[in-house]
């Protein structure tokens, strides 16, 4: 929406949407135009958001030649295909074509980059501008020249406006300097010995760096402080909280990034990426270039390994370190060729055997080995899935049936990708009352449980109607909640029979004649005056009265829609089918109303 926002105010000069004749794309909300983001922006600049706006302006809403969400992703694409063409020159221009047509098949093969290329608006494009930025400045070293140091400045601002992770370019570039020539420990000396206009852009690129980032980010011109709010935003998402406690060693040491990289990086091109670092410390290089992409790679991953930081969703955060990667692949299959020349069985050979003999190994690797080592994130196609489960639902469910995400929104997937026919709306969710509607989403490893009962319930009570797998593993599953889809075991309730309802200071026991099945309890309960009101409370469930489980959600959380937990008087709470013969209910205070006579119904499955 922002995106939509700032290119509707500088194309119009407007802060809200006027003219909404002829197309305009889903993500122009009349309550989120500029008026709400000049005040109300946060995180991540916009620089890529407005240009793949521009391109759903051009694409969708002018010529109508691709659709709304299509004429975004279009910008993704190319992006991406940018960024092959600038990796692919870059390895041309250093070590020749064999490694050019390497490092582009080993780039456009890398399975992160080659999916995320597809949907992520974000990441990279700024892995592209990334790439531009050092390329850009590898040539203006050759001879100094003014114009291509402009062009690194102005890739480095486009970078800057779409991610802060070019802030740490300097760990790449200064320690590749100073191997490259040590004589730069000597700024002043240097300096004196540089072309006049290249010593002028030298200290003009960082204010042309900040009037374009400036200039893009209208959020900016209320209040030039506000740059401190995404600086904070950026410290709280990197060092925020480490998500795979199991990977921290050596002190506070990180390795899940590398053990990543290694378990999901195709052996190919590992195999030629290592070859690639073996020849960066073999080649005598006047201008180090080895070295620069070995750096390249390594800095981004180590960036986040370090003792405090985090990163989560695989490592698509640092997507930067993948061209560099590929590059070094593109090195090292120039390595090995070279080297496998030397032996006689190969020294006859066509020149092109070798390479196509190598260009066969790239054979891409299968899911369910990541699934069974339980690698974090596997599976994880940041919402690609949704795609395929939501053509399925548009050709296979009941005109005017009902969907909803268990836990996803409309930023998840847009309404207009749904048949006009489909009932598409969270409000949907029925829970254990089974009422027939739909519900998708995504079941990759370390996707959140931001609601518990949900997710145990349909995994433990219904069956999927639709599955979308990836070598045999599910990514994202439909079910239908009703009965006839659920398992048999449980598509039959009854009433239990309540042996015996005692209170006990602040909680009241609720216990029944043997273990069950619980599926909800109902308690109803009086009031009077010396009572309070019950305004919250937790639920706990035991089998043997010793060892108790309390339950995720409170008696304030609302597990179904039209359904709240705590009403005056009444207490309505349901199970995603947990085995107890004990529930307790404990409040806030043992005085509370829940106290006065209550009446208790349970009711479970027939297992």
């Amino acid at each position: 929406m922002v995106k939509q926002a700032y290119l509707n105010y500088f194309l119009n000069g407007e802060t809200e949407y006027k003219d909404f004749s002829g197309r305009h794309s889903i993500y122009q909300e009349t309550s989120f135009a500029a008026k709400f983001f000049l005040k109300n922006d946060s995180g991540h600049p916009p620089i890529n958001g407005i240009l793949a706006a521009s391109s759903n302006y051009i694409f969708y809403q002018k010529l109508g030649i691709l659709g709304d969400i299509e004429s975004y992703h279009l910008f993704n694409i190319l992006s991406a295909t940018f960024l092959v063409f600038i990796v692919s020159l870059f390895a041309k221009q250093a070590y020749g074509n064999l490694a050019a047509v390497f490092a582009g098949v080993s780039l456009i093969l890398y399975p992160l980059f080659f999916a995320e290329s597809h949907f992520n608006i974000k990441d990279p494009a700024e892995a592209a501008f990334y790439a531009a930025t050092i390329w850009a400045f590898w040539n203006s070293l050759k001879k100094y020249e003014w114009r291509w140091l402009l062009a690194a400045a102005i890739f480095f601002a486009l970078a800057l406006g779409t991610k802060f992770n070019i802030l740490f370019l300097p760990l790449i570039i200064l320690p590749w300097l100073i191997l490259r020539d040590r004589r730069i420990l000597n700024p002043l000396r240097v300096i004196s010995k540089l072309p006049r206009k290249f010593l002028i852009m030298l200290f003009a690129a960082p204010v042309i760096i900040t009037v374009i980032f400036f200039l893009s980010w209208p959020y900016l011109w209320q209040d030039p402080i506000n740059i401190l709010n995404i600086f904070l935003y950026y410290k709280e998402i990197g060092t925020g909280g480490l998500g795979q406690p199991q990977y921290i060693t050596w002190g506070g040491f990180n390795i899940f990034p590398a053990v990543w990289i290694l378990t999901t990086t195709p052996p190919i091109i590992l195999f030629l990426t290592a070859l690639g670092i073996i020849a960066a410390f073999r080649r005598r290089e006047t201008e180090k270039t080895a070295l620069l992409f070995l750096l390249w790679m390594l800095i981004p991953v180590l960036r986040v390994s370090l003792p405090g930081s985090s990163i989560y969703g695989g490592v698509r955060q640092i997507m930067e370190f993948i061209p560099a990667m590929a590059l070094l692949s593109g090195l090292g299959a120039v390595f090995l060729i070279n080297l496998l020349r030397k032996f006689p069985v190969f020294s006859k050979s066509q020149n092109l055997i070798l390479p196509i003999f190598i260009a066969i190994l790239f054979v891409p690797r299968g899911l369910s080995g990541a699934q069974k080592a339980n690698i974090p994130y596997w599976g994880n196609s940041f919402g690609n899935a949704y795609y395929q489960a939501v053509g399925w639902i548009n050709q296979n469910v009941q005109p005017g049936s009902k969907v909803g995400l268990i836990q996803g929104t409309r930023v998840n997937i847009p309404s207009s990708y749904f048949s006009p026919e489909i009932n598409f709306s969270n409000s949907s969710w029925s829970g254990i009352n089974r009422w027939g509607e739909y519900l998708v989403e995504l079941t990759h490893q370390g996707n959140e449980i931001a609601y518990p009962f949900a997710w145990e319930y349909i995994n433990k009570v219904l069956i999927p109607v639709y599955e979308v797998k990836v070598d045999g593993v599910p990514i994202a599953k439909v079910w239908k909640n009703d009965i006839e889809n659920s398992r048999a075991e449980y598509r039959e309730e009854k009433d239990i029979l309540v042996e015996s309802v005692k209170q006990s200071g602040n909680f009241l026991t609720i216990a029944l004649p043997k273990d069950s099945t619980v599926a909800r309890i109902i308690v109803e309960f009086g009031s009077a005056s010396n009572c309070l009101d019950l305004n919250s409370g937790m639920i706990g469930t035991s089998s043997d009265g010793v060892n108790w489980m309390t339950e995720p959600e409170k008696l304030t959380d609302q597990q179904i829609v039209s359904y709240p937990t705590l009403e005056k008087g009444k207490i309505q709470y349901i199970f995603p089918a947990r085995q107890a013969k004990f529930i307790k209910i404990v409040t806030d205070n043992e005085k509370s109303c829940l106290f006065q006579n209550p009446k208790v119904v349970v009711r479970g499955f027939k297992v």
